[in-house]
């Protein structure tokens, strides 16, 4: 029924945001983040629920997608996280503990050292009116990261030549080069030489692409991890890259699938990863009548191997989340029926079917597995263990396995 009052209600209602928010958060995040940060707040304001699927469905976003934006905005310090719900940070607290609390634990000594410093910074970037609130930021980045004078002034000078001169993103820079081991002019120097070679490792997969658009931040994850996690060389990368020719949409979520199976195998050096499936398949000697039938067997016993692991899988995340065997079966049910169903009730069936299917990532997510927890594993993703690729070719891992005959 039409409730006039609520809707007049809802009419003459505000969100309030904060100026902080707008002048000190907001210039570094994309339309995105803004966008999701300012219906939580509505959500927030109103006592209702923030989680992943609430944004799926509200804002019409995928649950990875505001998954990734939550993670964002929670390394922002705009929300914090509680189990499995998030909340509005009080960012208002949050500065005045920046401008305040510091001072009670700054050695101030060491601030009388830094006034020269902190003048240069003043008189370079801000034409000498900088404001007050910034002295404390310095000085607490040199207590929390030790730096020296002259890596605080690269600091600024970096951030200042981006035009991101604002404390939330030269904190982050800060916090990102301490993590990274920077404390000296020559730390800095090596920081850059080798920002520099992944910068240029970012162009060369981009080319590889065909991207026209640089990585996003979460891509450029993808490849630290790569490069720090898997210890792989661009070599090994670059023939991932090239396996990319095989699908319509060449993308890195298929590369990083494609890295991640070489790494849990085992595999370090290019040549493990050319020979990986001839190293699998040890099937030498055979007779050239009897290949197929052995190449055949080969497949059947992988494909046991990894269905067990599924199997396996499957039963400790139903061990672990009882709700999640009940919306498998429910969507088991509602595909069944979509079958025999047709136009406006089959719409509706498949739209059901999608939301339990987020239901199921953000359990997934809730109770800390991956969100690729459950997804059939394969050893090898183009064939799908069967040699024979969906166009009718033969795949490498069984031209492979042929060679090595």
């Amino acid at each position: 029924m039409y409730d006039s009052n609520e809707t007049l209600k809802m009419i003459y209602s505000d969100t309030n945001i904060p100026d902080i928010f707008i002048s000190e958060y907001m210039p570094s995040l994309n339309d995105g983040q803004v966008k999701v940060y300012l219906f939580c707040c509505y959500l927030d304001k109103n006592h209702k629920k923030i989680n992943e699927l609430v944004l799926s469905n509200a804002l019409r976003l995928e649950v990875k997608e505001a998954s990734d934006i939550l993670f964002t905005l929670i390394e922002a310090n705009l929300l914090i996280k509680k189990h499995a719900e998030y909340h509005i940070n009080d960012i208002k607290e949050l500065e005045i503990n920046k401008l305040y609390k510091p001072r009670t634990v700054v050695n101030q000594a060491d601030i009388g050292e830094k006034r020269e410093i902190i003048s240069s910074i003043n008189t370079k970037f801000f034409q000498g009116s900088m404001q007050i609130s910034w002295y404390s930021t310095i000085e607490t980045l040199f207590s929390l990261y030790k730096f020296e004078d002259s890596v605080m002034y690269s600091l600024f000078s970096d951030c200042f030549e981006r035009g991101k001169l604002k404390k939330a993103y030269v904190e982050q820079v800060a916090k990102s080069w301490s993590e990274n081991g920077v404390k000296t002019h020559f730390d800095l120097e090596d920081y850059f030489t080798r920002y520099k070679s992944m910068k240029d490792l970012y162009v060369k997969i981009e080319k590889r692409l065909n991207r026209k658009t640089p990585l996003t931040q979460y891509e450029e994850k993808y490849v630290e991890k790569w490069l720090k996690d898997y210890g792989f060389s661009f070599d090994i990368i670059d023939i991932a890259l090239k396996n990319t020719t095989k699908i319509s949409n060449p993308n890195l979520e298929y590369v990083h699938k494609i890295l991640t199976t070489w790494h849990k195998n085992g595999y370090k050096t290019k040549e493990e990863v050319i020979h990986a499936n001839k190293q699998f398949f040890e099937n030498k000697g055979k007779s050239a009548e009897n290949s197929n039938v052995d190449i055949k067997k080969l497949y059947e016993k992988v494909r046991k191997q990894n269905d067990a692991e599924t199997k396996k899988r499957k039963t400790e995340v139903y061990k672990k989340i009882t709700s999640y065997k009940t919306l498998d079966d429910a969507i088991t049910d509602l595909s069944i029926q979509a079958l025999s169903a047709s136009g406006e009730f089959k719409q509706k069936l498949l739209t059901s079917i999608k939301e339990k299917e987020n239901e199921k990532m953000a359990l997934l997510l809730e109770y800390g597995f991956d969100k690729d927890y459950l997804t059939p594993i394969y050893t090898c993703h183009f064939c799908r263990d069967t040699g024979i690729l969906p166009n009718g070719d033969t795949c490498d891992c069984r031209k492979e396995i042929i060679k090595s005959q």
